[in-house]
């Protein structure tokens, strides 16, 4: 079955005072899916401002916020098993512990249908078993998520609609897509207070989404970025985008970059102007994940670059940038081409400092993110 995950969501009210957690509006909800692969996500919805798109910071994986505790669950096999069984892990990244719930079960069977502050329900088929994450004890009980919440109008909500996960709220007509091929709904969680250490905690592990946004004009890919001035620009250049090598990163200077894309009869070009202070020719790379396969372009010296084997490339970097160097690419993406809302692109700048951990910082962790639209009008 194809699921469509949306939130419908109603903006937050600055200066709203309410007695109780219940009743105030949410400041973000948390939301973990399973794919129809089987591979599961997380995502962290953050509402700024009414009538403003929320924040999204996704997570590839198995895990779960509540605004206390960031918990990841893991399978692994069992060692001293004389068949493929497998055993459960959760890990509490607020506290640093994790402990193993002893299931012992097949591998197809340990599917996580739902999980709340105790309890995890695990299924197989139509057979379904709540245990306490605590011990791994079976636990008695009838657990539904709660997809709607209070708030001005039809306050926020998340709903399935055209095979994915929407999010309502209470400013905007059309709900928001969060997810694509959703299977089922695991965990949502509705955050009114989160501590700031939690917060932090969810950084490390949850990474922003952003959308390239994509103008419908052809481009020329001749090295000069002077015809980009006027496009809108997507600045990849915050903590939230290092996807690896954050220890190591110290700010946008030392690696960050801005893109910009056209689409034009299923030709995609896009401009990227690449902030590195450390430039290294043949090691940096730039990443194009349009879909099928990841395209890796390494940074070199002003110039067109050789088509090799990735078929139907046109790509041009120059130097004439007073912050590091940028680069001209485009491709046919044929049947990929996007509908207007949403752009199916992630690029990644990787910065190879010797001596230094691999830095990649990305426009959106995956393209598991990108079924948002926050560009709907």
């Amino acid at each position: 079955m194809n699921v469509v995950l949306a939130i419908a969501t109603a903006g937050m009210l600055s200066g709203c005072v309410a007695r109780s957690a219940e009743e105030r509006m949410p400041n973000a909800v948390a939301v973990t899916v399973v794919f129809e692969d089987g591979d599961y996500g997380a995502l962290i919805a953050e509402f700024k401002r009414p009538g403003d798109p929320p924040e999204l910071r996704y997570a590839d994986g198995l895990w779960t916020f509540d605004g206390e505790r960031l918990l990841q669950l893991s399978r692994v096999s069992r060692p001293d098993a004389p068949g493929p069984v497998y055993d459960l892990v959760v890990t509490e990244h607020l506290t640093g512990g994790h402990h193993v719930l002893p299931m012992g079960l097949p591998y197809e069977a340990l599917e996580v249908r739902s999980v709340n502050r105790t309890s995890v329900a695990l299924g197989s088929g139509d057979q379904q078993t709540w245990i306490r994450l605590s011990n791994g004890s079976p636990l008695a009980m009838d657990h539904e998520l709660d997809l709607t919440r209070a708030g001005p109008g039809q306050g926020f909500s998340l709903t399935h609609k055209d095979a994915g996960l929407h999010l309502g709220l209470p400013q905007r007509d059309t709900p928001i897509p969060l997810f694509r091929e959703v299977a089922q709904v695991v965990s949502v969680n509705w955050l009114t207070e989160v501590t700031s250490n939690a917060w932090d905690a969810t950084t490390a592990h949850y990474k922003t989404v952003r959308l390239i946004p994509a103008v419908g004009e052809p481009a020329r890919v001749d090295g000069d970025l002077e015809e980009w001035t006027k496009d809108e620009a997507l600045a990849v250049d915050t903590r939230g985008s290092v996807l690896s090598g954050e220890e190591g990163w110290l700010g946008p200077r030392d690696g960050s970059f801005g893109v910009a894309a056209r689409l034009h009869h299923g030709r995609l070009t896009v401009a990227v102007r690449i902030r590195d202070d450390n430039l290294i020719f043949g090691m940096d790379q730039l990443e194009f994940d349009v879909g099928s396969d990841v395209h890796t372009l390494p940074i070199r010296a002003a110039g067109p670059v050789d088509h090799g084997n990735w078929s139907g490339l046109e790509a041009v970097f120059t130097n004439t940038v007073d912050f590091g160097t940028g680069v001209e690419a485009s491709f046919d993406v044929g049947s990929k081409a996007p509908r207007r809302d949403a752009l199916p692109l992630v690029v990644r700048y990787l910065d190879a400092d010797p001596d230094e951990p691999l830095t990649v910082i990305a426009s959106a962790p995956s393209l598991r993110s990108l079924a948002l639209n926050i560009h709907h009008p």
